[in-house]
């Protein structure tokens, strides 16, 4: 009998661990997500502030694994927080108007 070999990458909870981390089990890999703070994601979840963008973000110019981290975000807000009927429409919904400067 074989033994079979379990790999599993243990990494941290900030941004680039969470998308590492997603990255990895895509792949079909067994992953270990941990974080000495209270939340997921870094400074990004943590305060919903995004990273620096380029202001045609919404049409074009992400990775389809980052649009649909931008579009689950929206997507968590509407189920979970109450919001105007308004803003539950908005395709570009931005909680707590949060953004950064562009570089």
């Amino acid at each position: 009998m074989t033994e079979q070999k379990t790999e599993i990458l243990v990494v941290g909870g900030g941004t680039g661990g969470c998308a590492a981390a997603l990255a990895v089990a895509s792949m079909g890999k067994r992953v270990i997500l941990t974080e000495e703070t209270d939340w997921l994601g870094g400074q990004f979840a943590s305060q919903i502030v995004p990273p620096d963008e380029h202001q045609w973000i919404e049409q074009f110019g992400c990775t389809r694994r980052y649009r649909q981290l931008r579009d689950g975000i929206r997507d968590y807000y509407r189920e979970h927080y109450p919001l105007t009927s308004a803003a539950r429409q908005y395709p570009h919904l931005n909680p707590g108007l949060g953004g950064v400067s562009r570089l």
